[in-house]
């Protein structure tokens, strides 16, 4: 169980070309069980890599990560997989479906990676999350066959399809229309209505008032992040 995730002083830094440049400079965020936090940040300010990090993918370069007061940069690359596997789920921005496996079997598939072998709890899973996006007519279509609102939907099923305690959610309205980003968002806003584990958002919108969430709000520039509400 991840009872807290913290961030101590992080920063991360690259050097190309022998240029260092901080793409996160000393954040400090402490998120507990069944927090909900919408980061916002324009293009560039870091909110892919403050995911990687959050999300056990990538170490900072100075600072601290804790999942429940254990460093992640004591762990070794396994025991991050391990992690990840165990306790977060992923949204990612071009949605990452597998593209020659139908809705179902994308969702089958990744019950089958997280060890769930019994196929009638497979099938029950699969059947009750299509059920709460509403595309339970779609389970049997190919990615190609879905509009970028399907894909997104399906893509946040195959994140909470294995029940994780940490969700992460990269860019959700970033490829879409106004219609379906604001689809999108209301089914992120009953997510975190009724959701008990840690969300976090990541997110350019600024086509919809994100204020209107109860989650809690940053902003990410420059590299670095502050609560603003």
């Amino acid at each position: 169980m991840i009872h807290t995730i913290e961030l101590r002083n992080i920063s991360k830094t690259f050097n190309p070309g022998g240029n260092l440049i901080y793409a996160l400079h000393g954040i400090n965020l402490k998120i507990k069980q069944g927090d909900q936090i919408i980061i916002v940040g324009p293009s560039g300010s870091g909110k892919s890599t403050l995911l990687s990090l959050i999300g056990a993918i990538d170490i900072p370069s100075q600072g601290e990560i804790y999942f429940n007061d254990q460093s992640l940069s004591n762990m070794s690359v396994q025991d991050r997989y391990l992690l990840r596997r165990k306790y977060i789920g992923f949204v990612f921005q071009n949605f990452a479906l597998i593209k020659n496996l139908t809705v179902e079997e994308n969702l089958d598939h990744m019950l089958l990676i997280h060890g769930i072998k019994d196929l009638k709890t497979r099938r029950k899973k699969i059947s009750t999350i299509l059920e709460t996006i509403n595309l339970t007519n779609r389970s049997r279509y190919f990615p190609k066959e879905l509009s970028g609102g399907e894909k997104q939907r399906i893509a946040i099923a195959r994140a909470l399809i294995t029940d994780p305690q940490i969700t992460l959610v990269d860019e959700p309205t970033g490829r879409l229309d106004f219609e379906n980003a604001t689809e999108i968002w209301n089914l992120l806003t009953q997510l975190i209505n009724d959701t008990k584990h840690i969300l976090v958002i990541f997110t350019h919108e600024t086509r919809i008032d994100l204020s209107q969430s109860s989650a809690d709000l940053y902003l990410l520039e420059y590299g670095n992040l502050r609560m603003i509400s």
